[in-house]
């Protein structure tokens, strides 16, 4: 743990965070200008790539197309610990409507959910990181992925070895929240996120002439009962003291008034926390959509997590979690953390560094709701604005950690 805030023969975390946090700001704002969507971000990972290279640091581009892996190494290696750092890239596709100086450059492309802002703090954690190595007594492993949106970078990742060479032993993030204040860092122990599956059901069947439908299969009226079916399972099926939200979010279907289309499209999300409860109410939505094409005499398809989507529940492992709030309180006080009563209905892929719980794995909430500068909007609004005092928080907070783990 450190002592008194100090960092490096004496100089304060403060020092040390204040020194680079104009350049961390401009880095931030560089990024907030150039949105680049999942899969995408090759301008955004070449911008990571220069700068942790300028440090030093062992790096590796191109993993799972964008994403870039770095590897900070103590100076005396003590504990075979590694941990790792996890920054996401991606912007949303949406239009942005604020009147920021270095608002989006790219049409229908935003950081609404200030993936730019956690880009930049990392990259300065990595800074104050490299300058105190020889506090260290084992690994850090940054990691910037792509793809958080969807459909997820974290599980490619994954795959090509992101986890091994050196053996990640815990996982830690940060994400901004526009509903605490700046000055707050929210944290909970247990679950934190819901897992969440996407599914898409197409509906086919003979259209024709809206007067006539007795010679169609009327595809609306029949998804329209699939609906309710579908959003009958959760409320029927499952006990009502289990947290479970099932969502239709889109129904296409038709093209014109007096037409009976030859197809429909399905839309939906699941969430919830019990992995048992997970499964078998997507095994009920494919039970009850094959129900539908026999009882409808149409052909009826779905798929389930397209494209490698679908989460799993984040889970923030308890004594990894108390470990990270001591250390964030010993440099900014006790008054900086908020416990967090509920989990939320949201999703994030960070967990799935945690493999299932095996590798402990917290990630804290830093605030940046300020009235007075207009940061009001919630995050994946076109109106999102961050208040830039946030960003010296989540460093010092992340640093903090960090260094609390690598020294125990």
């Amino acid at each position: 743990m450190l002592e008194d805030g100090d960092c490096m023969s004496g100089v304060p975390l403060d020092d040390l965070v204040n020194e680079i946090l104009p350049e961390i700001i401009q880095i931030r704002r560089k990024i907030h200008e150039n949105p680049e969507l999942g899969f995408e971000e090759f301008e955004t990972s070449k911008l990571i790539a220069t700068y942790l290279k300028d440090l030093g640091l062992e790096m590796k581009e191109g993993v799972a197309k964008t994403g870039v892996v770095a590897i900070l190494r103590p100076v005396n290696p003590k504990k075979e610990k590694t941990l790792l750092i996890r920054a996401d890239m991606d912007a949303l596709p949406l239009q942005e409507e604020t009147d920021e100086p270095f608002r989006s450059r790219n049409p229908n492309k935003m950081h609404a959910c200030a993936h730019d802002s956690h880009v930049a703090m990392i990259l300065g954690v990595a800074n104050i990181l490299t300058k105190l190595k020889d506090q260290l007594q084992g690994n850090v492993k940054f990691v910037f992925q792509p793809a958080e949106e969807g459909p997820g970078g974290a599980r490619p990742m994954i795959r090509e070895g992101v986890l091994k060479d050196p053996d990640v032993t815990a996982a830690i993030a940060l994400h901004v929240d526009s509903k605490q204040p700046t000055g707050k860092i929210a944290l909970r122990k247990g679950y934190v996120t819901a897992s969440a599956d996407d599914f898409h059901i197409t509906l086919k069947g003979p259209g024709g002439h809206g007067s006539a439908p007795h010679m169609t299969k009327d595809l609306v009226l029949i998804g329209s009962q699939l609906v309710l079916a579908l959003h009958a399972l959760p409320t029927r099926e499952v006990d009502p003291l289990e947290p479970v939200v099932l969502t239709i979010g889109r129904f296409s279907a038709g093209t014109r008034h007096n037409i009976i289309g030859d197809s429909a499209l399905l839309e939906g999300t699941l969430r919830t926390f019990n992995e048992e409860v997970r499964q078998y109410l997507l095994e009920r939505i494919r039970e009850t959509v094959d129900r539908f094409a026999d009882l409808y005499g149409i052909e009826v398809s779905i798929d389930i997590n397209p494209n490698d989507s679908g989460y799993s529940a984040g889970w923030n492992d308890p004594e990894f979690t108390e470990l990270v709030a001591k250390a964030i309180k010993s440099n900014l006080g006790d008054d900086v953390i908020t416990w967090e009563e509920k989990p939320i209905m949201g999703a994030e892929d960070f967990f799935e560094f945690g493999l299932n719980k095996s590798i402990p794995t917290c990630m804290f909430f830093v605030g940046t709701k300020n009235e007075e500068k207009g940061c009001v909007h919630s995050m994946h609004s076109s109106h999102f604005k961050l208040d830039e005092d946030c960003l010296p928080i989540g460093i010092k907070a992340m640093v903090s950690a960090a260094l609390s783990y690598l020294k125990e």
